[in-house]
């Protein structure tokens, strides 16, 4: 990696985050009229939490074109892992989270955040692809 890259990713990375975080603390009942209260859905929160992938994005585009964004991105379909990762992922993060919830006790008392159940699914799909996006920085 080229060090003329690094520095303009971590100055548009963290010029972009934390200028949100100031404007958030300055101007909070402002912010919280026009977006809403500061959670994960807030858009200004979203765009801080993926300004990373923003700058990762704008750089490739500004230094290697369409093109480059192209090979960029086509990284995202090398999926050619040993099954066991796969299985690790289906199977071993979720107990690790039931077993974390059992060991703290609250294992049965937390109600199920979907309801009706099928409701997960939307839910499934829609971090298949707003989680992924953070990661592109």
């Amino acid at each position: 990696m080229k060090i003329r890259l690094l520095l303009p990713y971590f100055a548009i990375t963290f010029g972009l985050a934390w200028g949100l975080i100031l404007v958030l603390m300055l101007f909070p009942v402002q912010i919280e009229a026009i977006f809403g209260k500061l959670s994960a859905k807030n858009p200004l929160f979203i765009l801080a939490v993926y300004s990373p992938a923003i700058a990762a994005l704008f750089l490739v585009i500004r230094h290697a074109g369409l093109q480059g964004l192209r090979r960029y991105l086509s990284r995202l379909l090398l999926w050619k892992v040993h099954w066991g990762w796969y299985a690790y992922l289906i199977i071993g993060i979720p107990s690790l989270f039931y077993a974390g919830a059992a060991i703290k006790g609250n294992l049965f008392t937390d109600p199920f955040p979907f309801s009706p159940w099928y409701q997960v699914l939307p839910a499934l799909a829609f971090m298949l692809v707003l989680g992924p996006i953070e990661e592109f920085g």
